[in-house]
């Protein structure tokens, strides 16, 4: 993927492409006795190309045969609907990072009280509390997409 997103900065144009980026989030991992918080893809398989002129960034990715070297790698070209750049927009920062956020459990019911998961509680499918994630399942163009952010349960009762 790195490979594939160092060609890209290399042959397109600013005009074509304003970033070229992958999203990342916070996770804790223990080890050596002790947590450390670490960065992790929030898509491993996935690059993202911002552009604001679609048509000259498809023009260069054809001249310079950018699309048949990403199919040949087995990936797939496809642009990022409105409802979903808004959400991605939402859950991280200008850096395309997602952090960390904090919550608690009462009475069954999963509360976020810091962070980018903050309004999505409800969209949360899966909380492991030991490797401090959580699965949310977000609705886009072709289904769900289903995604690991970083989620610390301070409490539970």
């Amino acid at each position: 993927m790195q490979h594939l997103m160092d060609i890209c900065r290399a042959t397109l144009s600013e005009q074509a492409a304003t970033c070229i980026f992958t999203f990342t989030y916070d996770r804790m991992k223990r080890y050596q006795g002790e947590w450390h918080l670490e960065r992790s893809y929030t898509f491993p398989d996935y690059f993202f190309i911002e552009s604001s002129n679609g048509e000259q960034l498809e023009k260069e990715m054809n001249r310079n045969e950018l699309a048949s070297k990403i199919l040949d790698t087995g990936g797939i070209v496809t642009p990022v609907d409105r409802q979903e750049e808004e959400l991605l927009r939402h859950l991280s920062d200008e850096s395309h990072h997602m952090g960390m956020s904090t919550g608690y459990i009462a009475e069954g019911k999963t509360h976020v009280t810091q962070g980018p998961l903050v309004g999505y509680e409800s969209q949360i499918r899966k909380i492991d509390r030991h490797k401090r994630l959580a699965r949310i399942s977000l609705p886009y163009a072709r289904g769900e997409m289903e995604l690991c952010m970083g989620l610390e349960i301070t409490s539970k009762s």
